[in-house]
């Protein structure tokens, strides 16, 4: 994952990486959940998702975090993906950092969140299982995650990074097989998974847009672009109940309805 801040919005790129028998994902759409539209695709295994946009020009971004191995606290994990979709029903950064910090995190497998919101740092979630951390600064650039070969991918798409910055050059590199090492490279190769497709979110002052391949990005030519206006939020930020809402959210785990006040 890697990504470009302006003054008014950002540009986030990210490549999914699965295995190869995983179904299909459903293509980004926009959505209406609890008051809040979005954009998002749909992951028809797990039922939520790895990237999306909601309206606020707030978006949130999962990796799987595959270094630490812990216990899941009721045997049976909670998809990661169906985390990322109750974040984006939130209305700012500052509201996903808070239910974070709220929800019983032992369902979940270890993960990195990234969260985005206009005009405020980049902030990285990390869960290994046992600890979560937050942090604003120093985030790794690009962010990658590995199943195999973690540091030797990390340092291998790491040294792939074009030497300046920006839209075309990013579109690229997340297209790019770097020194032909299609195992290590940010549009991966393997003869059990591959790179799956490929995530365009664009924030401006207006419009979200989400640009999106339903393939590895080398090879497939159809894509499309959803757009949504972007709200303008008032300098009043709305205060809620994260839990509450969180609680209320229609999942289809049963987990979400657990939750433990506190």
């Amino acid at each position: 994952m890697s990504w470009i801040l302006a003054d008014d919005g950002y540009t986030v790129f990210f490549n999914r990486d699965e295995a190869k028998t995983r179904s299909l994902a459903e293509w980004p759409k926009i959505q209406q959940r609890n008051g809040m539209r979005l954009i998002a695709p749909r992951d028809p295994d797990g039922g939520g998702t790895w990237m999306g946009a909601n309206e606020n020009g707030v978006t949130c971004c999962l990796l799987n975090n595959y270094g630490p191995k812990s216990p899941i606290a009721n045997g049976k994990p909670i998809s990661r993906g169906l985390l990322v979709s109750a974040m984006l029903e939130l209305d700012s950064q500052q509201a996903m950092l808070n239910a974070l910090d709220k929800l019983p995190l032992g369902e979940f497998r270890p993960f990195w969140l990234t969260i985005f919101e206009p005009k405020k740092n980049v902030v990285l979630a990390g869960w290994d299982g046992r600890q979560l951390r937050m942090t604003d600064r120093n985030i790794p650039f690009p962010i990658t995650s590995s199943s195999v070969q973690s540091h030797e991918v990390e340092q291998h798409r790491r040294a792939a990074l074009p030497d300046h910055i920006d839209e075309q050059t990013l579109l690229y590199y997340h297209s790019s097989h770097f020194q032909g090492n299609l195992s290590k490279s940010v549009c991966t190769h393997r003869a059990f998974s591959e790179t799956v497709s490929l995530s365009r979110v664009r924030i401006s002052a207006h419009k979200i847009e989400y640009f999106y391949i339903p393939g590895a990005p080398c090879r497939t030519s159809e894509s499309a672009t959803i757009t949504l206006h972007r709200k303008q939020q008032s300098t009043d930020s709305r205060t809620q109940d994260i839990l509450s809402r969180l609680m209320k959210m229609n999942l289809s785990s049963s987990a979400f309805r657990r939750f433990p006040n506190r």
